[in-house]
């Protein structure tokens, strides 16, 4: 006969480590829950004030990132001009078509590019000055 193998403490830690767990597997004397990472959660006004600044960055985004104008040339086809940002242009510089496409495409840019930039400042605005309802206890 041969006898048992009788492990340590320590050489059963390492084995139980290295086994995989099993869903419903959780070792003695310890709840499901104690072997769960803890989870951080938002609150809906975090996420709301989050929402809020990727509105805001994106609007900012749109409004400063360089904007070209396309327009068609009598001799050269279709051409594209650089006109600037939307937050300031450089449509001094053209006159006739290259100045009515630049007009174009910038009026574009700000016709949705203000708007999302002042909905991301009232969101999170909003998020952050509006006070969440205060929860009643229970008396005893």
């Amino acid at each position: 006969m041969t006898k048992g193998v009788t492990q340590t403490p320590d050489e059963r830690a390492v084995m139980d480590r290295n086994v995989p767990k099993i869903a419903n597997d959780v070792p003695a004397g310890r709840s499901p829950s104690s072997d769960r990472e803890p989870v951080m959660r938002l609150t809906p006004r975090q996420f709301i004030v989050i929402v809020g600044a990727v509105l805001l960055f994106a609007g900012f985004l749109a409004l400063a990132l360089p904007i070209s104008g396309d327009y068609q040339s009598d001799i050269f086809g279709s051409q594209s001009v650089d006109c600037g940002a939307a937050l300031g242009t450089d449509m001094d510089l053209y006159s006739g078509e290259p100045l009515e496409a630049c007009q174009d495409a910038v009026s574009t840019r700000r016709a949705w590019g203000w708007p999302l930039t002042a909905l991301g400042v009232l969101v999170v605005a909003g998020g952050l000055l509006v006070q969440s309802p205060k929860r009643e206890t229970a008396a005893d």
